[in-house]
């Protein structure tokens, strides 16, 4: 008998992580519909000094590379449910995508 690796059983987690029954939901990620967990962040801070008014806002997405297909450059704009964000940062780890995006709201 095999002993599965770490991350072997990390990679079947993602099973469980990205299950629209359990933490995920369809999202549609440029242009295709794909199972993500999304979290949304407001940041108290202002992105101009002179933009009274103006929050920041990240979402946080986790995403199956498999699934999305591609790695979104730093800087990129990154379509997500139909919105328009800006790329701040993307790792990939045991073939799970977390990407940071950002966009001004108010």
């Amino acid at each position: 008998m095999t002993v599965p690796n770490f991350k072997d059983i990390i990679a079947a987690d993602l099973s469980t992580f990205l299950n629209p029954n359990e933490f995920s939901e369809t999202h549609l990620i440029m242009d295709r519909e794909v199972i993500a967990q999304v979290d949304s962040i407001t940041l108290k801070k202002h992105p101009l000094d002179y933009a009274e008014g103006v929050s920041l806002l990240q979402k946080h997405v986790y995403v199956a590379h498999e699934a999305l297909g591609f790695i979104p450059n730093d800087g990129s704009q990154f379509n997500l449910d139909d919105e328009w964000y800006t790329v701040i940062s993307v790792s990939l780890d045991a073939g799970l995508l977390f990407i940071v995006l950002e966009e001004n709201s108010g």
